[in-house]
């Protein structure tokens, strides 16, 4: 069980003289601010586990239920200070989510060899009601799998290669209820803005607006299937493991555009279906091993294949707009559509004179209509990346150890928005002071081309995480106790030809990173 309480307070001022202030003749504004966030959890199981020697097989049993309740509070009131102290309206927020969990789950081992594993999962959430009965709140989940432990078998069971051979598959669903705010399901009203009071009169009110709700909202259900290879050999010094796996997602949740006469021009929906397939591969090697000198590293490569295979109650070719910019009012740069991987970037083919220069606001003409529209954007790359990798190892010589761990991503794009804003000609010959990108010189755009696919850059690196040397002085206190002395860099380097500042960006839209220091520590560990 756990309760965790916060609570935050503050003040904004707001005085008329200041350049940008919107404020009520001489009047100043003043905003009080305060949040309180409150998480209640609740978690608990009963475990029965009993080996049956009649028949070899250990079972091992497991019900549970899970509570946690979300609670939000946000007050919020603007008042204007002065002579009139005049009251403007409140646009309080509060909000609540409930999750429930009931669950079960059965291991059978038989032998030794044999593993067969079943599961299934009732969740409830708060988010979803259809204003009628309970039935969108709910959501059920299955998962069966089972192993074979091949080493434990007769023919393996004395074999000084194979240390370790198990083969393992399963099947299983997952559910997903993170979308929106907490009342995207129910009918509601809010307080207008500022911007969008009502005159009557020589007075401005704020009024009362219904907001954008769907009571169909149910749980998005993703479908995985898996099989996988645990491998070792010779006492280990060489294992692994090779796994397989796709996924088919149902009932996706997304933020879509909705009819005009609505509430709002978008709405969440259950919209279709994704497949993902892909492949992981771990290989640990230990090819040194002595009385003073040994040698470990691991390697891990991975790739996956997400595609977007269905829309519902929408026209072919729809597509999903996502990935806010910098740059105008409400443009965005990724899109998803049937066929395509999520989170592609839609852009128009940049065209380029003779000398390689991107020509500015000159593009092709997809559709062959005579015009460049938005029917000639295109999905180019996207965040997906083709593979990843990982790589770690560790020397240790006598007393000193030496160990790193590095990081490598191909087929990494990301939309530099800091130089699709800042590279044009007008703001590196205006009468002020502002940054401007180091591409400038190259494209000397005249406007910015927010949808040039010349900003979809190729973000492929090679980082060093850390880097670690230490020596350890043993019983340096007498016997049981040892001190350890060691020093440390994280952020050693990056390898890139990505033209920003770091190529790995969280939704990789770059707009203005603050990039990751470069830490260096000296650390002291004892033990007695």
């Amino acid at each position: 069980g756990g309760y965790d309480y916060q609570k935050g307070t503050g003040a904004v001022t707001e005085y008329p003289g200041y350049a940008g202030v919107l404020s009520s003749g001489n009047l100043s504004t003043r905003r009080d601010y305060t949040q309180e966030k409150t998480n209640q959890l609740l978690e608990t199981y009963l475990n029965y586990v009993k080996t049956i020697s009649a028949i070899d097989t250990k079972v091992d049993l497991l019900a549970g239920y899970s509570y946690q309740q979300f609670h939000n509070k946000v007050p919020s009131a603007l008042t204007y200070y002065g002579a009139d102290k005049l009251p403007t309206g409140d646009n309080d927020y509060e909000g609540k989510l409930t999750l429930l969990g009931f669950y079960g789950r059965g291991i059978f081992t038989i032998a030794n060899k044999y593993i067969l594993t079943g599961s299934v999962r009732r969740d409830a959430t708060s988010r979803f009601y259809n204003g009628v009965d309970l039935k969108n709140n709910w959501g059920t989940f299955y998962a069966a799998s089972g192993a074979w432990k091949i080493k434990n078998e007769s023919f393996l069971k004395d074999s000084s290669v194979f240390s370790d051979l198990k083969l393992r598959a399963g099947w299983g669903e997952t559910g997903q209820q993170e979308v929106g705010g907490y009342y995207n399901s129910f009918p509601s009203y809010g307080v207008s803005t500022s911007t969008a009071q009502y005159g009557f009169g020589d007075q401005f009110y704020f009024m009362y607006r219904p907001t954008q709700y769907n009571p169909n909202l149910t749980w998005e259900t993703t479908e995985t299937i898996n099989a996988g290879l645990d491998f070792g050999f010779w006492r280990n010094r060489v294992s692994g493991s090779i796994d397989w796996f796709k996924k088919n997602t149902r009932d996706l949740l997304a933020q879509v555009g909705v009819p005009a006469g609505e509430f709002s021009n978008k709405n969440i929906k259950n919209i279709g279906q994704m497949e993902t397939d892909g492949f992981e591969f771990l290989l640990n090697v230990n090819p040194i091993k002595t009385e003073n000198f040994t040698w470990d590293f691991s390697f891990n490569v991975a790739h996956y294949n997400p595609k977007v295979t269905q829309f519902d109650d929408v026209a072919d070719g729809y597509i999903i707009e996502q990935g806010g910019i910098s740059g105008g009012t409400g443009n965005n740069i990724q899109g998803h559509s049937v066929g395509y991987t999520p989170f592609s970037f839609l852009v128009y083919q940049q065209v380029y004179d003779s000398a390689g220069k991107p020509m500015d606001g000159v593009y092709v003409d997809r559709d062959g209509n005579g015009k460049i529209d938005k029917e000639d954007k295109y999905f180019y790359q996207s965040t997906t990346p083709d593979a990843t990798f990982g790589f770690s190892t560790k020397f240790k010589f006598k007393n000193w150890d030496l160990s790193t761990s590095l990081r490598a991503v191909i087929g990494n794009y990301v939309y530099n928005n800091f130089d699709s804003q800042s590279n044009t000609q007008s703001i590196a010959t205006n009468d002020y002071l502002q940054n401007i990108s180091s591409t400038t010189a190259n494209y000397g755009f005249k406007t910015p081309q927010y949808w040039s696919d010349a900003f979809v850059e190729d973000a492929s690196f090679l980082r060093m995480d850390n880097l670690t040397l230490g020596y350890d002085f043993g019983d340096i206190f007498g016997k049981g106790g040892n001190l350890r002395v060691f020093g440390m860099a994280q952020n050693v380097f990056v390898v890139t030809d990505y033209t920003g500042v770091d190529p790995e960006i969280f939704g990789n839209i770059d707009n203005g990173f603050y990039q990751r220091p470069k830490v260096y520590s000296l650390g002291l560990n004892f033990q007695f």
